[in-house]
């Protein structure tokens, strides 16, 4: 009988990371894929990404809306309650032998109190990582002690997991999924990425995301405006934008972001433009600009340098590639001053992603297909030697 995986994705971010597990988990003869779409995907003012998982025609799949459109912490907490509430409804129908999460997103925590107080063993990809200048440095380690099987991306991850009392038998380093998905995607040409975007891209080009201040958040707005003013230095060269994730401030960075792009010739707002088209986009950027993750996990594979703004990312291992700059504009352009006159130079050349090798998606599903799942729960907690 085949082990039946649920994987859940809440966002473009995370189903662009699990695109290949996915596959493979539905191309395995000894697994069976359920896929339930949940949070930004659903929703009309973050791109309605869902859309996009549906073409690829996966046969079991299971929408689960909750209200994303957030306006307050509180409305948060409501929502993180809705989707243990759904959640726990759609698995009282047929519960999986394992649910999948990826990371460290609000909507995965709910997803993994349902799978808690359900006995549903769940495994978690990208645990054991800090981000303490955010929320869900929170949220990931808390899904972490909620899960059995762990796969985390580096030897370090893994010992920082152990040390939280997990059993070492069940923490597997298999790389990061975001080298795993440049190795890969085909890069699309220039003309090709034009027409799927529906812009001319010049030659001298750079990706912008900035992210809520999860922290902080009713800064966010004057920090993404501080982000937008820094690049006005820069006339010679285009910014891409791409939208701000479904956190609490989300929807007013992406409006504030829309209605200026028209106004500026140099600056491009896309809700969402896919994994595909970003990847290709980033092989060729000048350099990333924000507070994305991605400018510290895909960025260095290319040899692109990264102007990282805040403390989002804080405790993340970096590449050399990677400029700190507090949300500061005369800091902000001196890190773009400072990366430019670096173009080309041997520092950035060759440069080695901290996440590890190509290989993460198959890591996961062999384990999965192998690994006797009846025998992760009860959790024991484990004191670390």
């Amino acid at each position: 009988m085949k082990k039946v995986i649920s994987v859940v994705t809440g966002s473009r971010a995370d189903f662009g990371l699990l695109e290949e597990v996915i596959s493979r988990i539905n191309d395995s003869p000894h697994l069976e894929l359920e896929l339930i779409v949940t949070g930004s995907h659903l929703s009309d003012a973050f791109g309605r990404t869902g859309n996009q998982i549906t073409a690829w025609g996966y046969t079991n799949v299971t929408e689960i809306a909750i209200n994303v459109e957030i306006e307050s912490e509180t409305e948060l907490t409501i929502a993180i309650g809705e989707l243990i509430q759904k959640i726990a409804t759609h698995y009282s129908k047929k519960k999986p032998s394992l649910t999948l999460v990826l990371g460290d997103r609000y909507e995965m925590l709910g997803v993994a109190v349902a799978c808690a107080t359900l006995g549903i063993p769940l495994a978690h990809i990208h645990g054991g990582e800090i981000t303490t200048g955010s929320k869900d440095d929170m949220y990931r380690h808390a899904i972490t002690k909620l899960a059995s099987l762990h796969f985390v991306a580096t030897p370090e991850f893994q010992k920082r997991v152990i040390r939280m009392g997990e059993d070492s038998e069940k923490v597997f380093v298999v790389g990061g999924l975001g080298v795993d998905s440049i190795n890969r995607l085909k890069i699309l040409t220039r003309p090709e990425i034009e027409s799927n975007l529906g812009i001319l891209i010049e030659s001298s080009y750079a990706l912008v995301t900035y992210h809520p201040d999860s922290v902080n958040p009713e800064k966010s707005l004057d920090q993404l405006r501080t982000v937008i003013k820094s690049t006005e230095s820069f006339p010679d060269i285009q910014f891409l934008v791409t939208g701000a994730n479904a956190d609490f401030y989300g929807i007013e960075l992406n409006q504030f972001v829309r209605e200026i792009s028209g106004k500026n010739r140099n600056l491009f707002f896309f809700d969402s433009v896919g994994q595909q088209n970003y990847l290709s986009l980033l092989s060729g950027a000048k350099f990333v600009l924000g507070n994305s993750s991605s400018g510290l996990l895909e960025a260095p594979s290319f040899n692109v340098p990264t102007i990282n703004v805040g403390k989002r990312q804080d405790g993340r291992p970096r590449a050399k590639s990677v400029v700190d700059v507090d949300c500061d504009e005369t800091q902000i352009v001196n890190g773009i001053q400072s990366v430019i006159a670096q173009e080309g130079a041997p520092s950035f050349q060759g440069i080695e992603n901290p996440y590890g090798n190509p290989g993460a998606s198959k890591r996961i599903t062999d384990i999965l297909e192998t690994y006797d799942l009846e025998t992760l729960l009860p959790k024991r907690f484990l004191d670390a030697n």
